[in-house]
């Protein structure tokens, strides 16, 4: 794993970036979709912070946005799109076999490299395309970029499930399925410097007490996520579900190949042993699961859309997601607390994961991209630089009280290297 020497880092200068061989760079962080605002949101602050001039943001659409800054007479664009936390690594290893149609770079594709190099690309915004840069939705076109960054909410060796089921659950989108035995990722270098925060989300047709759910336990969360529970009444004759009385206990989950879904295995399901183990394929009806391909199609399967109604519908997502919930969605509580970033570092709240991305020094621009790849990882890992939309959820590694080894173990106290207040 790389040590990111901060001291030295933070001290790379607009100056140095001058001296490289390229008139543009293109950072391009491409995989794990619970990054996706959190990179998107972070990167005109770094270039910022750097002294970049012409800084500004756009987006092709909720999955694929860019920011872009002059720095140092260099044109810098620094680009992410979400998929699922898996194809960021193969991607980085050129291997496209797993990539959705939306994602993979082909011979009709604006910008394809070749059939040798397209494995190593995905569809990422073409800046050319941007009409403006006022973080809306300018863009109107997509093209084939090398990608720079895996972004993964697990290590590559933590992808041990399986899912078989519609790409978008109750939405339809064609049937897929997905099995792995742990991503190799030797040769590639790491940097971990963030914690993602996870938390469940349930339809507002939930009820307890004739009020709106507010919270589940990890007893629940196994039950209900193993299968095992099959209607809300299960728990209880005092749950029910508004406007379907009957209705049995709709699960939302990610594919395989999900760092959320991968977290919610370690950490929630069957850690350290006891729990169960989560379901492999889409059931429909007592109870019912649902895979669904990113965040976005998980809150569609909770909330309901389309003819969907998502009533009695629960799942799990990036905490952060609270921040702009659909109408008919709410965020619970976890065994009694919140998925914050006050909680996550201090121990109250164990649903989370340390942040992954990998870069391949073998990469043939990675003598160019490598110096402020190593300065925006730097820059991410200062708790005072969490973007103040993510500050309330999102938590740099130094500033934890309680860490993991590895995703598989379970948090133990570490004290800080960077404390925060509280």
């Amino acid at each position: 794993m790389k040590n990111l020497l901060k001291s030295t880092l933070v001290g790379f200068s607009v100056l140095a970036l001058a001296g490289t061989a390229s008139a543009q760079i293109n950072i391009n962080l491409y995989g794990a979709s619970a990054q996706h605002l959190f990179w998107n949101d972070a990167a005109d602050d770094f270039l910022i912070n750097k002294g970049c001039t012409n800084v500004g943001r756009a987006q092709f659409d909720t999955k694929n946005g860019i920011t872009r800054g002059t720095c140092g007479g260099q044109q810098v664009y620094i680009r992410y799109s979400s998929k699922a936390s898996f194809d960021g690594i193969l991607a980085l290893k050129g291997d496209d076999s797993m990539a959705g149609s939306a994602e993979k770079c082909v011979s009709t594709s604006l910008g394809f490299p070749g059939s040798g190099l397209a494995p190593y690309y995905r569809m990422m915004v073409d800046e050319s395309s941007c009409t403006a840069w006022t973080g809306g939705t300018s863009c109107s076109r997509l093209k084939c970029q090398r990608i720079t960054l895996g972004a993964s909410d697990v290590a590559g060796e933590s992808f041990v499930q399986s899912s078989s089921g519609q790409l978008k659950g109750p939405l339809g989108g064609g049937a897929v399925s997905r099995s792995f035995s742990g991503i190799d990722t030797t040769g590639l270098e790491a940097y971990n410097p963030l914690v993602v925060p996870f938390g469940f989300f349930v339809n507002k047709s939930v009820k307890k007490d004739g009020l709106e759910l507010d919270n589940i336990s990890r007893m629940q969360a196994v039950q209900i996520f193993s299968g095992q529970a099959f209607f809300w009444t299960d728990f209880g004759t005092n749950f029910s579900v508004t406007g379907n009385p009957s209705a049995n206990i709709v699960g939302c989950y990610r594919h395989a190949g999900s760092g959320t879904h991968a977290t919610m295995d370690f950490a929630v399901m069957k850690g350290n042993g006891w729990g169960a183990s989560l379901p492999q394929n889409q059931v429909v009806g007592g109870p019912t699961v649902y895979f669904n391909d990113g965040s976005s199609d998980m809150m569609n399967c909770i909330n309901g859309s389309g003819t969907w109604n998502g009533l009695g519908a629960i799942g799990y997502a990036d905490a952060d997601q609270a921040l702009a919930l659909p109408a008919n969605t709410k965020a619970l509580k976890y065994n009694g607390e919140a998925g914050s970033r006050v909680n996550v570092r201090n121990g109250l709240y164990d649903f989370w994961s340390v942040q992954w991305l990998y870069e391949d020094p073998a990469a043939p621009g990675y003598s160019n991209t490598h110096p402020l790849v190593t300065e925006l990882m730097a820059y991410a890992s200062v708790p005072a630089n969490v973007p103040s939309t993510k500050a309330a959820y999102w938590a740099a590694k130094d500033e934890m009280n309680f860490l993991k080894g590895t995703d598989q173990e379970y948090p133990a106290f570490t004290g800080c290297q960077d404390c925060q207040n509280p």
